[in-house]
């Protein structure tokens, strides 16, 4: 069997996604999107726990080797992903009161504890 490289694997498994539904309303759309764009957080979340798994998990070298050479993004970004789900994990923000951008929760995340906001009320 042929080893598919991370960006062929993805490709193919993009291909063989259906065709989304025919969406024709404003709300359709918009509940379609805000969904996807929800499970894309969810799933980089994932990821993140993954990784983190991974590292933990694998013989020493290994983990470098899986990032750098059999996943389809830099060490920067498994560095990133992994804090966000350990920032995710610890419980510091309710899981609903998260930003909706993995970026945004990096950022938080790697705040020095003194500055990062406290979570909001929930009534």
């Amino acid at each position: 069997m042929m080893k598919m490289n991370a960006r062929q694997l993805g490709n193919t498994r993009l291909a063989m996604l259906n065709k989304p539904r025919e969406l024709a309303t404003r709300a359709e759309f918009a509940e379609d999107i805000r969904r996807n764009w929800m499970n894309a957080l969810e799933a980089t979340v994932q990821v993140g726990r993954r990784l983190n798994e991974a590292k933990e998990k694998l013989p020493h070298g290994e983990y470098e080797a899986m990032v750098e050479q059999d996943l389809p993004f830099k060490p920067a970004t498994a560095r990133k992903l992994r804090e966000v789900a350990t920032f995710v994990d610890s419980g510091k923000v309710p899981l609903e009161q998260l930003p909706e951008a993995y970026s945004t929760v990096y950022a938080i995340a790697t705040m020095p504890e003194e500055r990062t906001p406290p979570p909001r009320a929930t009534l």
